[in-house]
């Protein structure tokens, strides 16, 4: 048992994975983020620019893009969220808070109608900063 969370949720969770509505449960998720990462994939490729990478993902919810060397990702998302669109800059996740040329994109909680309307602004971003 988890000593943190409230007894009554801990009750409905052992009910849940005990009468097998897991397995249910977690193909329909799995195939829900699939369908959500192959439409962020899609947009990608269809509308960042060619100085832009990216490599596809295996799995996880994010996907990572790289700018030009010495862009400032800060810069992109700046004007992202004047359009509308966030995502976190990579200077977030480097140890010395120094490297910031990368994109952390995330499909887990965006609806593929949301990311096809998205992906274009942050591309359109990008654009303004890097010519």
């Amino acid at each position: 048992m988890d000593a943190c969370s409230p007894s009554f949720s801990q009750v409905i969770a052992d009910k849940f994975i005990r009468n097998g509505y897991i397995y249910e449960y977690t193909e329909k998720v799995r195939l829900e983020y699939k369908k959500r990462g192959l439409a962020m994939i899609e947009a990608l490729e269809k509308y960042l620019p060619d100085y832009v990478s990216f490599e596809k993902p295996r799995g996880g919810f994010y996907i990572w893009l790289h700018l030009p060397k010495g862009t400032d990702s800060s810069l992109v998302l700046k004007k992202a969220i004047e359009k509308g669109v966030v995502f976190v800059t990579g200077k977030t996740f480097d140890p010395d808070g120094v490297k910031n040329d990368c994109i952390r994109v995330s499909f887990c909680n965006t609806a593929t109608d949301v990311i096809q309307k998205g992906i274009p602004v942050v591309a359109e971003a990008i654009r303004e900063v890097c010519g």
